[in-house]
């Protein structure tokens, strides 16, 4: 493996790798370009951050945040559907963060919500379509971080600005990156398949409800930060209802830790280092494979900013509160929503190759009744214990010759993690 193929592995593939290597000298080099890697990614977003501030404005770095985390995120994944129809989604999408956080925090609750359900619902018609590639996990986070950290005036128009560029470029790092995508459906595709009893649809309309209420409640409470609330929601609503269950738990327990850790790190140090442990806690992110470390490390960076405002004691409860309560919320509201429970390729058992309709809504909708979808054992080389090559295949109506195979990586769970972009080929079948 070179070194930019090793730079390109998410921290699960780096440690997995280092893991695996028997060879002293390779295990010292896959260790030094792991640490390379953390800090440089650490550098690159703090100067990539930075430079958007210096021309947007100091108050719009929350901008420039969404404007990375877009821009990493369309590197490599797709909309399911032709590339040049996708340009339109991008287009569709950054449309809903200038006007929709903004008209939101103009309006009273009620309103509010309205205008919240609306946006966050279109933004998962937009760029959810393929629910294995997560992305509302970066859409619906920009939107919540946008709508925490508003803006009005010339620093407004500024943002305006500012997401309009961002909105450009991540077109033209999509067209080229994914321009020899051989999907068949096209933009209408994604208006025509929403479906109120497919389980896609349900869980963008259960996701959208419990962010939005979950919100409308913390607005209704008068208090601060309702994006925390929302936050903690989305990361619960995953599609799979089965996979919330851990992360329910995990969200609440790992965020006290965090907060504890935060306070180890706060009382000792001096004033002007606070602003700091948000860059510890981005380096700490970078180390961790897996949402429990990083649910750790990111308080850090919510509770640096928050601490200068409302004090260190407060910002700790609130943090604790909201994302607590915010994960038992979504839990109980989202198992209460699923009428569907679809389960996810690593949890069936291994001798069970079928998958029905409802196994990848992203895969089944809009396909006759009557097709199967054959599961071939998964490779031991990422699924312990069992035996076999991983993957699907789907055959596709009025392709008689023809299927889909999409790869899994089974060593990263769930398999439509964000880490696992790039194993991810043609989910969204043409």
């Amino acid at each position: 493996m070179t070194f930019y193929e090793e730079l390109q592995l998410s921290s699960t593939g780096s440690k997995a790798l280092i893991k695996n290597t028997t060879d002293p000298k390779e295990k010292r080099r896959h260790i030094l370009i792991y640490n390379f890697k953390v800090y440089l990614v650490m550098a690159f977003c703090f100067v990539f951050v930075t430079l958007f501030s210096m021309l947007f404005g100091s108050d719009n770095s929350v901008a420039g945040v969404v404007f990375l985390l877009a821009l990493l995120v369309l590197r490599q994944a797709d909309f399911g559907i032709r590339t040049s129809h996708g340009l339109i989604c991008i287009a569709g999408i950054f449309t809903l963060l200038i006007t929709g956080p903004r008209l939101a925090n103009t309006l009273p609750a009620p309103a509010s919500l309205l205008v919240n359900f609306i946006s966050i619902l279109l933004l998962m018609i937009l760029g959810c379509h393929n629910v294995i590639m997560y992305n509302q996990s970066t859409f619906v986070l920009g939107y919540l971080l946008l709508y925490g950290y508003d803006v009005t005036g010339r620093a407004y128009l500024l943002r305006v600005l500012g997401l309009l560029v961002s909105m450009m470029v991540c077109m033209l790092v999509f067209y080229k990156n994914q321009k020899k995508r051989p999907y068949r459906r096209s933009f209408p595709d994604l208006f025509r398949e929403f479906n109120l009893k497919s389980a896609r649809s349900q869980w963008y309309l259960s996701l959208t409800w419990i962010v939005c209420s979950a919100m409308f409640i913390m607005q209704l409470l008068s208090l601060p930060r309702a994006m925390w609330a929302g936050i903690a929601c989305m990361s619960v609503c995953l599609p799979f209802p089965e996979d919330s269950k851990d992360r329910t738990w995990k969200r609440g327990v790992f965020n006290i830790l965090g907060c504890g850790i935060f306070l180890v790190l706060y009382n000792p140090l001096p004033a002007w280092l606070y602003p700091y442990i948000g860059v510890i806690g981005g380096i700490g992110v970078g180390y961790s494979a897996g949402y429990s470390w990083q649910t750790v490390f990111n308080t850090f960076g919510a509770l640096s900013i928050a601490g200068s405002l409302f004090g260190v004691k407060t910002a700790i409860a609130l943090r604790i509160g909201t994302n607590v309560a915010g994960a038992l919320y979504a839990f109980l509201s989202w198992h209460g929503f699923s009428a569907k429970k679809i389960t996810p390729p690593w949890r069936y058992p291994q001798n069970n190759h079928t998958l029905h309709r409802h196994f990848f809504p992203a895969l089944a909708e809009g396909f006759p009744d009557d097709i199967h979808y054959s599961l071939p054992p998964p490779d031991p080389a990422f699924c312990p214990g069992s035996s076999g090559s991983t993957g699907f295949s789907v055959p596709r109506p009025g392709y008689t010759d023809t299927t889909v195979h999409c790869g899994y990586n089974y060593s990263t769970v769930p398999a439509y993690h964000m880490q696992t972009r790039t194993d991810l080929t043609a989910c969204g079948l043409p």
